[in-house]
């Protein structure tokens, strides 16, 4: 009896090994962030979380000292997912040819951290980002209405909890800013609010909860755990079957 149990055993931790291969982890992830420029909106077979309901006007992120030197958004995830960009939009006013130009090719962080609610107005505390990529705007392209796709670290966001992306130009110049799309009033997306900071060291945030940014974000879904115990039974019972065959034989 007792040398039935160690194969037993192993079957099973070679069963959960060759599951957990399959499985993303959440982890604290830094690098660099690829961003392009499109001109529309992604499929929406890969967009997980968006809103799409815009107004006229655009919701500053910008360069200058202290406004709004970090702008962002919350979210709420209502189904595990692993996150792999980012989409937002430049607003279809926004005119202004010199700071368009003084886009290009400028240097900016993208950060994600968990909140406490989708009103919450700073990151929760105690809780590091999830990342924090550095980047660098496009070279060409960029211009009224065209959508910002950033490609970030594939990170693991878990269902039920809030989590904010945050935007930050890396140098406080006068024409480095940019309006991006969002929806005045309403509140049309109910599950995150627009986040930003409004002080020169960029540490003081400040929450907006009748407005949202037009995002999207694009990634793939995880199966719930229930999917996970089937796909686990699905191995194991074979490997058992097999045991118990080659057992009666010897």
């Amino acid at each position: 009896m007792n040398n039935k149990l160690p194969t037993v055993s192993l079957g099973l931790f070679a069963s959960v090994f060759a599951l957990a291969a399959f499985l993303p982890l959440t982890a604290i992830a830094d690098g660099v962030v690829t961003t392009t420029v499109s001109a529309t909106a992604p499929a929406d077979t890969g967009v997980i979380i968006k809103n799409d309901t815009i107004s006229e006007g655009g919701f500053g992120w910008d360069g200058r000292p202290p406004s709004r030197r970090n702008t962002g958004q919350t979210f709420t995830v209502e189904e595990t997912f692993t996150l792999d960009q980012i989409v937002l939009r430049v607003a279809t006013n926004f005119v202004d040819t010199a700071a368009l130009a003084a886009l290009a090719n400028a240097d900016f962080h993208i950060s994600l951290y968990q909140f406490d609610s989708a009103t919450s107005a700073a990151p929760s505390t105690g809780k590091a980002s999830l990342f924090n990529a550095a980047g660098k705007l496009p070279a060409t392209g960029i211009t009224t209405g065209i959508y910002l796709n950033f490609d970030v670290p594939d990170t693991l966001l878990a269902k039920g909890f809030v989590y904010g992306f945050v935007l930050s130009f890396d140098n406080l110049t006068a024409d480095q800013r940019v309006n991006l799309a969002y929806k005045s009033g309403g509140n049309a997306y109910i599950g995150g609010s627009i986040v930003y900071t409004t002080d020169t060291s960029g540490s003081t945030y400040t929450v907006n909860t009748s407005n949202d940014l037009n995002f999207y974000l694009v990634g793939s879904t995880i199966p719930e755990p229930s999917t996970y115990a089937l796909i686990l039974g699905l191995i194991i019972v074979p490997l058992l079957t097999f045991r118990c065959l080659f057992t009666r034989r010897h």
